[in-house]
């Protein structure tokens, strides 16, 4: 359907119906979401690599391994690390997400590499 560059990597809608959207994440070590929130449960499914999946509010942190897969609340704040190169699928429960559904308080980016 349609494919979107981010600095941490790349995302693609696969399927877009009226009760779920699903998306392809292919995400760059290092890389990371804004810290963010939605009015959709959010499931992530680690098809290959490792990710941190952080909750805030309380805060604690969920590292998401080849075949994990975790659910975010609806309306929690959280962003999602790469600590590997990833392939994530993304699942959101009511469809369609909308641009306009999303209230962010940081921007997504890439850490430095260490030496």
């Amino acid at each position: 359907m349609s494919k979107e560059q981010k600095i941490w990597g790349t995302t693609e809608c696969l399927v877009r119906w009226d009760a779920v959207e699903i998306h392809r994440l292919l995400t760059k070590a290092g890389g990371y979401s804004s810290i963010h929130r939605h009015g959709k449960i959010n499931i992530f499914y680690v098809v290959s690599g490792e990710i941190v999946v952080t909750l805030f509010e309380p805060d604690y942190n969920v590292v998401l391994r080849e075949g994990h897969e975790f659910e975010v609340p609806s309306m929690r704040w959280h962003r999602f690390k790469s600590i590997t190169d990833a392939e994530i699928i993304e699942v959101y429960l009511p469809a369609p997400l909308r641009a306009d559904d999303i209230e962010r308080r940081s921007e997504g980016g890439m850490e430095a590499p260490s030496e």
